[in-house]
């Protein structure tokens, strides 16, 4: 198993998480961020998954800053569907970023 197979393995795991239960987790958000993280510290400038991870990295570290404001704002539909809609673009750029290794 090449080292991109190992990083497409874990851009998989990250995805399962946002899609599974564990996606309400704080802790399991900051996991993924900070992969993420050192995965761009690792890439060379000029990858071509380089703009999806960073975009997805941006779009996670904003849902985790937001996770805890769902309970509290039940009456407020809007707010919690922006949110959400930040985890399902955090998907979609990772399914991007898989694409490109």
């Amino acid at each position: 198993m090449g080292i991109f197979d190992k990083v497409k393995g874990q851009i998989v795991a990250m995805e399962q998480i946002l899609l599974g239960p564990r996606a309400g987790s704080g802790a399991e958000i900051a996991k993924c961020i900070s992969y993420l993280g050192q995965l761009l510290k690792q890439l060379p400038p000029d990858h071509p998954a380089r703009p999806f991870l960073a975009e997805a990295r941006n779009v996670l570290d904003f849902y985790g800053r937001n996770l805890d404001m769902i309970p509290r704002a039940a009456e407020k539909q809007p707010l919690i569907d922006v949110i959400k809609k930040q985890k399902t673009e955090a998907i979609r750029q990772l399914n991007e970023a898989v694409k490109r290794f």
